[in-house]
């Protein structure tokens, strides 16, 4: 399932632009083992997150890597540098709402 986290990234000439994610989170998945506590027959997933879209949500920007598509919304490109450290703050920040929910308890 796809959800959205709302930041800003820095573009062009030093110009901040507003940018909501989406993105769908995977939790761990255990491989199989052969039996209950048996050696893997799997490898282990581990936990990750994937980007399926970035969109320019704030302000009248012009900057380099940014599309408008023909319905008007408007889509970036990030460096592979800003994309991971976009992937490190989202993941942060589901961290963080985890933590947060296990305190309500």
């Amino acid at each position: 399932m796809s959800s959205q986290y709302k930041t800003t990234v820095t573009v062009g000439d030093d110009q901040d632009v507003e940018i909501l994610v989406q993105y769908t989170a995977y939790p761990f998945i255990r491989g199989a083992r052969d039996g209950r506590y048996g050696p893997p027959l799997e490898p282990d997933e581990p936990a990750h997150l994937e980007i399926e879209s970035i969109e320019v949500v704030g302000g009248d920007v012009s900057a380099p890597g940014i599309t408008t598509m023909s319905n008007g919304k408007r889509y970036i490109e990030l460096s592979e540098d800003q994309e991971n450290r976009l992937i490190v703050e989202v993941g942060e920040y589901l961290s963080d709402m985890e933590d947060a929910a296990r305190e309500d308890w």
